[in-house]
């Protein structure tokens, strides 16, 4: 797959991350946040894991729709402007804001870690909620997620946007 998304244009790359990733994660977070409350009252007072958890993915959420949303609105405009239209100022502005980008992917994977470490690898406990099991596999598939999101950005996208 990775060969196919390095032959695609910048827009169409833009167009594979909104709909395969960026739509994933807006579906995920309201699920996954509401699978963390369920948690925190089932399973809170045996396994107090659960409520770094619900901080953690909360956190992540904010962040992660903050950082969708500047792609959407900001930086993923002017890459398709330059691509139209050759305009060097968009490529320019676009290109400035990589290392922004870069660094709210690192925070993400920072949580994800926290997450991982916490639940110890989100291992589920034997006498855990069907809530607490479907929240840390919820977490676990965003994580992969973002991960490739973030591999696809990093990897393809921003080399490409810097060669241009």
């Amino acid at each position: 797959m990775e060969k196919e998304l390095r032959e695609k244009s910048m827009s169409e790359l833009i167009s594979f991350i909104i709909e395969t990733y960026h739509n994933y994660a807006y579906k995920a977070f309201p699920e996954l946040s509401g699978l963390a409350l369920a948690a925190i009252r089932e399973d809170g007072i045996e396994h107090p894991e659960v409520f770094k958890v619900h901080k953690s993915i909360n956190t992540l959420r904010i962040g992660l729709e903050q950082h969708l949303i500047t792609e959407e609105e900001t930086f993923y405009p002017l890459i398709t402007d330059f691509e139209e239209t050759g305009n060097r100022t968009s490529r320019d502005k676009a290109a400035a804001i990589i290392d922004q980008i870069e660094e709210e992917h690192v925070g993400a994977g920072h949580l994800f870690a926290s997450m991982r470490k916490a639940t110890a690898d989100f291992a589920i406990p034997a006498n855990a909620s069907a809530a607490l099991s479907n929240l840390y596999a919820g977490i676990q598939a965003l994580e992969k997620s973002t991960t490739e999101h973030i591999e696809c950005e990093n990897t393809i996208l921003h080399p490409k946007l810097r060669e241009a």
